[in-house]
């Protein structure tokens, strides 16, 4: 059996426009409504300058980890779908508590995110926040 992992996590992407703002913002948002979050998985496209200590210091939570990925572009969905299913998932599987905020990134990884959730690719219970 696979072990579990109950820490309350986020997963987002990075904002180009709003910088970690976003992540700030979502944390103090999901506090408000009673949720802690433990654990940030912050992805941004590889070469991007962002590191777990800046997502740390803007988001006051002590466990981050920055995903960088190899996209085609930030607007091509089958390269976002195929990074997000095989390369991201997979590390959150074990998640029992993981929360995912939509909002941030472009239309294109705002849509995979709505199809891999109603696909049943996430784990259950995840909740997207918007």
């Amino acid at each position: 059996m696979t072990e579990r992992d109950d820490r309350t996590t986020l997963l987002c992407w990075h904002s180009e426009g709003h910088g970690l703002e976003v992540v700030q913002g979502a944390v103090r948002l999901l506090r408000a409504e009673g949720i802690v979050v433990e654990c940030v998985r912050y992805l941004v496209e590889r070469g991007a300058t962002v590191t777990e200590s800046d997502v740390r210091d803007a988001s006051g939570v002590a466990e981050v980890i920055v995903h960088a990925l190899a996209l085609d572009g930030p607007t091509h969905h089958a390269s976002i779908y195929r990074v997000v299913r095989d390369g991201v998932l997979p590390q959150v599987a074990r998640c029992t508590c993981l929360h995912v905020n939509v909002s941030p990134g472009t239309p294109a990884m705002h849509a995979v995110w709505l199809v891999l959730h109603a696909a049943g690719a996430m784990p259950e219970g995840t909740r997207l926040w918007s």
